[in-house]
């Protein structure tokens, strides 16, 4: 069984510090900076779920994450819609794919930038 709650504070700890990692690669594409950064809140998230076997999907033989609309909301300070179109653009290129849950948030699986 997940402990969300513990998961949840061990990343807000995480981000308390203040910082956040962005692969200076993703500054020079055709992502805008919203999307730059909820693909960066989510590979952070990835990481914190690589310290938690629960996270590792045995279908897809990757970690995911599960991150609320209203937490990303919460983090760049906009709307649900804009937040929907983010998540949407993202997995249209590919950078992170979307499995739905029943009653749940949606398993976010998050890619790697490769340079082109």
């Amino acid at each position: 069984m997940v402990n969300i709650e513990k998961t949840k504070k061990a990343h807000h700890k995480s981000m308390e510090k203040g910082f956040l990692i962005i692969q200076k690669e993703l500054l020079f594409t055709d992502l805008t900076i919203l999307e730059i950064l909820v693909y960066s809140y989510l590979k952070d998230k990835i990481e914190l779920s690589k310290s938690n076997s629960d996270f590792y999907d045995l279908n897809e033989l990757k970690y995911y994450c599960v991150v609320s609309n209203q937490e990303l909301m919460d983090f760049i300070q906009c709307g649900k819609t804009k937040i929907i179109q983010i998540k949407n653009n993202l997995e249209k290129i590919g950078l992170i794919k979307q499995v739905r849950q029943m009653d749940k948030s949606n398993k976010i699986f998050v890619n790697d930038y490769k340079i082109q």
